[in-house]
């Protein structure tokens, strides 16, 4: 009973041993990178589903241009991560492994809506991520990386909105 309440208690704390890993780096800057980056690696993952699984060409292109965008950016986060002592996770949160698994069992005009009502949702939340970063961040060269990246997710939710209302029609 005793190593399953250590164990646990082990568990609850992980990310806030996590976090104090370098401590000049703040809490925001933190949660930033692994939101961030976390967000990046289920554009790709996704993306690639999107090249794969989608029915209409303009989805496909669509996935297409979200790996070619975002696997440049992901790749610049870590590098700038790595900068300030932090690590970048290797994979999705269990959210995006759930909405992976979920588009992994669909194909054609199913797809497109499912791939596109995520892209939706993940890009309006990834607009939040950015300017939360850009307004309480600490870290000069993360506020930065997000106020260069913040039009990139907002121009890639115009399309995202732009493939929908396209597919309604």
């Amino acid at each position: 009973m005793k190593s399953s309440i250590v164990l646990g208690a082990s568990i609850l704390f992980l990310p806030l041993a996590a976090m104090a890993a370098n401590p000049a780096v703040s809490a925001q800057d933190k949660i930033f990178v692994q939101q961030a980056a976390i967000g990046g690696l289920a554009e790709v993952q996704e993306g690639q589903l999107a090249t794969a699984q989608a029915g209409s060409a303009s989805v496909k292109q669509f996935g297409q241009q979200m790996i070619e965008q975002h696997t440049p950016n992901n790749q610049a986060l870590a590098a700038l991560a790595k900068e300030k002592g932090l690590a970048v996770p290797a994979t999705t949160d269990a959210a995006h492994m759930a909405d992976a698994a979920a588009l992994k069992n669909t194909a054609g005009t199913a797809f497109d809506a499912a791939y596109i009502d995520g892209q939706i949702a993940g890009h309006k939340q990834m607009e939040q991520v950015m300017q939360t970063e850009i307004q309480n961040g600490s870290d000069s060269d993360l506020k930065a990386f997000a106020e260069k990246t913040l039009p990139v997710v907002q121009d890639h939710l115009k399309m995202a909105q732009q493939l929908q209302t396209q597919a309604k029609s």
